[in-house]
């Protein structure tokens, strides 16, 4: 056989097995990913099933890489906290192991009946032809792993060859190859199917593997770590967090190679096996050793990965996907996250205003979340309300389901309304010092003013006095907006330049959000007459609240 065919039948091979990794990982993330993403965000509650979790997401796509950007992902959308994708993550490097496994057993021998039965289902399938794609693609990666070792099959004594490879003898230029062929290619599952293959063709020994699988450990952080560039700061910790994982656990491992390989070798089986079971333990271990030191880890990489930026939960606090199914304890729940939405849409104004002093990324985007979780509340709220109100109430309990849906909406149109002045801040171009001169002087007395009323209604205990004070400070506003149009018709007069569209927009929208909490008032007010408790309930100072809004919400109803 010539250079040139085996030349070709390698680098055919390489494709094939490229391509099909690539798109056996797409396939299932088209035909599963909604899912997915439900079992990465149900399954983080502790480290141990995120561990899990990450690992059967990862065998199942076969890309610890799709995985990790998955997730951090999730962070950054605010889906999953930054503390609970550590356990994915370290289980992302487990599931990644099955591969070489795979090809240790000698998978390859079965590809091409993997790739036709696949071709069939897809379309002879029916029902199940959805599942075609997936499977031809998954025979396809053992197919072009085949190739690759029939095209090495008649080289492999070839002594230019053998140099080569008696070359990564040397630990550390092995290791080097690893991180290099892994980043080149951004699959670890293609750089360890290789050194199985070559394990299969007797080319490689255990000692000189598992260097390079170190260094695939490392390459594969590559794509995570573009990934996180541009996103938030608890993303771009989990992407950091990947990188440190996968580096202190090679540091550690590269010194004990030789008595690491000498253990592989007493457990028995193929080199092959031998080389894949390397690359298992090796990862397990390293993930048993970094979910003992979690808090640990996750404290370093914060203060490698410093900001400020708040960590926000896009799901509510108090209400789950069922509600208690007594009367008394779902009220309490309602009333509790509506407390938590007050103490929310506060924050969101607060951050407006902020926003209108100082327009930065990251105050954009934590205004943005805020608004979305907003939205959420407000449909969780009116979905527990709507199942409550199908249950057998008093004539007492149906009054206070109305006065609570009134509430939720009046909070919900509030909240949106904080969401407008921060579209309006955000389209408004290039504004000129005379603007911002006028801004300060009579735009951001009245803001503030609107914040601090929003925040004594979201965050002080609800009773009387709360009430009376509210609307002392809500008529106090009347006199407020007369100045403000009074300063702005004076401005006008005297043809001074400066964005006058800009400035009656956002006054009017601090007039509805008075006019609004007005009408709030007086529907909590009500709901007093018909609650069950004269005692507002108490906000719990959980960990999550901290974690999601800035102070904590008092809840209930004034």
């Amino acid at each position: 056989m010539s250079a040139i065919t085996i030349t070709l039948s390698f680098v055919t091979g390489l494709v094939i097995f490229l391509y099909g990794i690539e798109n056996f990982g797409r396939e299932i993330l088209s035909v599963g990913g909604p899912r997915v993403q439900f079992w990465l965000e149900r399954f983080t509650r502790n480290r141990f099933s995120a561990t899990a979790l990450g690992t059967v997401v990862t065998a199942l796509i076969q890309s610890s890489t799709a995985t990790t950007v998955i997730t951090v992902s999730l962070v950054s959308g605010g889906l999953i906290t930054f503390a609970s994708s550590l356990g994915i993550i370290f289980g992302a490097n487990i599931g990644t192991t099955i591969t070489a496994q795979l090809v240790a057993f000698k998978v390859t021998k079965y590809a091409t009946y993997i790739v036709v039965s696949g071709f069939l289902i897809g379309i002879f399938g029916r029902q199940y032809r959805f599942l075609g794609k997936g499977i031809f693609y998954f025979g396809l990666v053992f197919f072009g792993l085949a190739l690759v070792s029939d095209a090495i099959e008649p080289i492999k004594n070839e002594e230019l060859l053998l140099d080569l490879i008696a070359s990564l003898d040397n630990v550390l230029l092995a290791f080097l190859v690893g991180i290099a062929i892994t980043a080149v290619v951004q699959s670890s599952s293609v750089t360890t199917g290789l050194i199985v293959v070559l394990a299969v063709n007797n080319l490689i020994t255990v000692q000189q593997g598992i260097p390079i699988l170190l260094g695939t450990n490392i390459g594969t952080t590559v794509t995570t770590m573009i990934a996180t560039s541009r996103l938030s700061l608890h993303a771009r910790r989990a992407g950091v967090a990947h990188l440190l994982f996968n580096v202190i656990g090679a540091i550690v491992a590269l010194p004990l190679v030789v008595p690491f390989a000498a253990a592989v070798e007493a457990i028995g089986g193929t080199a092959a096996q031998q080389i894949a079971n390397a690359h298992t333990i090796f990862n397990i271990v390293a993930t048993l050793a970094f979910l003992a030191f979690l808090n640990p880890f996750r404290r370093l990489v914060e203060r490698l990965v410093r900001g400020e930026e708040q960590e926000i939960i896009l799901k509510p606090k108090y209400l789950g996907r069922t509600l208690s199914p007594d009367n008394e304890q779902a009220f309490e729940d309602i009333e509790k996250e509506l407390g938590y939405a007050k103490a929310v849409t506060a924050t969101l104004f607060s951050k407006t205003l902020e926003f209108q002093a100082v327009r930065t990324p990251r105050l954009g985007n934590e205004i943005e979340k805020y608004e979305s979780l907003t939205d959420i509340l407000d449909e969780r709220i009116e979905a527990a309300l709507l199942e409550l109100s199908r249950r057998e109430l008093t004539d007492e309990q149906a009054q206070q389901v109305v006065a609570l849906v009134r509430l939720s909406n009046g909070l919900e149109q509030i909240s949106d309304i904080a969401r407008d002045q921060s579209k309006l801040i955000q389209e408004e171009r290039n504004p000129s010092p005379t603007d911002l001169l006028y801004r300060f002087r009579n735009l951001m007395p009245i803001h503030e003013k609107l914040v601090e009323v929003m925040r004594l209604y979201a965050h002080e205990p609800a009773s009387p006095q709360k009430t009376r004070k509210l609307r002392r400070q809500l008529n106090a506003f009347e006199t407020m907006f007369e100045h403000n149009y009074a300063s702005h018709l004076d401005q006008l007069k005297q043809q001074t330049p400066y964005n006058s569209a800009f400035f009656v927009e956002f006054v009017s929208l601090i007039e509805a959000a008075v006019s609004k909490l007005r009408d709030i008032l007086v529907v909590e007010t009500e709901y007093a007459q018909h609650a069950r408790r004269t005692e507002p309930l108490p906000e719990e100072p959980t960990a999550a609240a901290s974690e999601t809004a800035e102070p904590a919400a008092t809840g209930g109803a004034s």
